[in-house]
């Protein structure tokens, strides 16, 4: 029965840093996400100029 605690703790441990793990892509996907936003209207933005010109 011993064996059992130590199992459950090994498990809890991994599913932490599982946890962990997904929360670190995601943090990264969000600021991807977001420069890709601030990166596009940057480089649409000189094009009508362009053409204005």
């Amino acid at each position: 029965m011993a064996k059992k605690g130590n199992l459950s703790f090994m498990k809890r441990q991994r599913e932490i840093k599982k946890k962990e793990i997904r929360q670190e892509k995601l943090e990264r996907r969000k600021i991807r996400n977001e420069e890709k936003k601030n990166v596009t209207p940057e480089e649409e933005a000189p094009t009508p100029t362009e053409k204005e010109q």
